[in-house]
């Protein structure tokens, strides 16, 4: 047993030493944009940089900046170009085309976009199309501001991919958002589906196996309500507790490879259901500002749509794990090679998650590779302790290290 721990202690810190990489930074371009509806009129303003509209061939000067002195019809072709692939929608039909007025900001590196829409008088059922531009080498990113009136904004900020953004959203609405967001978190392959079938592997009693999933469900629960409530805290951490995460799958691999005992797997359960957890969390964080004034909702949404998908899954791979029991399969050579595949496939987002710890360019992020390794080294090193403690009372002194001091 302590030799097996102790490769477990060799493998983590290689995995951990690792994953190193240089830290560098990425300059996004911002696209400004405010939605007013006002009665039966939309007013819709953009702040554009050219950089991102270069397809519109707007001219330009030998120092970089936009040259106005004929640059009329550029600008005509390039409002009705953002009007288009913005695609604004009422309950989901298009609005007609929309008044257009595109001019050069003060800068002379971007352009103003005012469009007005004809819309049916309230706020209800507004979308729109968000991020669709592109820009060389460089990220784009969209914050748009929804302005139903003077008193109430709702701001949302995406980036990647275009989207379709429903401003606004009535509480039904944003029960449906979030049903989809929980399954695809759920069911997107991630580290807890992992981490599920290393413990099937390791579990053979129904009673302790259920114990182990509602502890880790209520582990997800606490992690996910924290970082609804704060937010900013677990988003400066998540990259590193993404990657402890994802090492104590590598862990749970190699305890069922070496035949751990319940009591170290209980406590490893628990510790990744947590930090896992954040990660569910943070895919919350993210989401919820397209909840619009339906925040709570979005949280307890998610929430149960989490619990519930992350129980289907327990019982589906308990069904499993029971009817290849039922038919002979040697359960020992199954756990071991399932295992070693599970290890391999944790180890490499182990690395991957390192990579993003490293990124972040701070000085403790430099470091934190090399903190987590001692880390876990620590607590490995203590189990060695007390499992030879333990065996050491339980089957008393070595009759032959007794028979050499004799």
């Amino acid at each position: 047993m302590i030799r097996a721990v102790s490769a477990i202690v060799l493998v983590v810190a290689c995995l951990f030493g690792s994953a190193t990489i240089e830290a560098h930074g990425v300059v996004e371009q911002v696209v400004d944009m405010v939605v007013q509806p006002r009665g039966d009129r939309l007013l819709v303003r953009l702040h554009v940089p050219a950089a991102i509209v270069a397809d519109a061939r707007l001219p330009h000067l030998d120092d970089g900046t936009l040259d106005t002195t004929a640059i009329d019809e550029p600008l005509r072709i390039l409002g009705a170009y953002i009007a288009r692939n913005l695609d604004i929608q009422q309950a989901d039909d298009a609005l007609m085309a929309p008044a257009t007025i595109a001019t050069v900001n003060a800068d002379r590196r971007s352009v103003d976009v005012d469009l007005t829409y004809s819309i049916n008088p309230g706020t209800a059922g507004i979308s729109a199309r968000l991020n669709a531009f592109q820009a060389v080498g460089q990220p784009v990113r969209t914050n748009a501001r929804f302005r139903p009136s003077p008193e109430r904004e709702s701001v949302v900020s995406v980036t990647g991919a275009p989207v379709r953004v429903l401003f606004d959203p009535d509480a039904f609405e944003t029960v449906q958002q979030f049903v989809a967001r929980g399954l695809q978190a759920v069911f997107d392959g991630g580290d807890h589906l992992l981490f599920l079938f290393g413990l099937v592997l390791a579990v053979r009693r129904a009673r302790t196996a259920a114990s182990l999933f509602a502890a880790m469900m209520a582990g997800h629960a606490v992690a996910i309500v924290s970082s609804f409530l704060w937010p900013a805290t677990t988003a400066a951490w998540l990259p590193a507790l993404a990657m402890v995460g994802a090492s104590t799958i590598v862990i749970a691999a190699l305890q069922n490879i070496v035949g751990a005992r319940l009591e170290w797997i209980g406590p490893l359960a628990i510790a990744f259901s947590v930090l896992n957890g954040f990660t569910f969390g943070n895919t919350l964080v993210i989401a919820q500002q397209f909840a619009g004034s339906h925040r709570e909702i979005a949280l307890v949404t998610f929430l149960v749509v989490v619990m519930a998908g992350q129980l289907w899954w327990a019982a589906l791979m308990w069904a499993t794990r029971t009817w290849l029991d039922g038919v002979g399969v040697p359960q020992r050579i199954v756990t071991v090679v399932a295992s070693g595949l599970l290890a391999h496939s944790a180890v490499h987002r182990v690395v991957d998650r390192g990579h993003a710890v490293a990124q972040t360019g701070s000085f403790a992020a430099e470091h934190a590779l090399e903190l987590l390794t001692l880390g876990w080294v620590c607590v490995v090193s203590l189990a060695v302790a007390v499992e030879a403690f333990r065996h050491r009372r339980i089957d008393g002194p070595d009759p032959l290290t007794t028979a050499v001091q004799a």
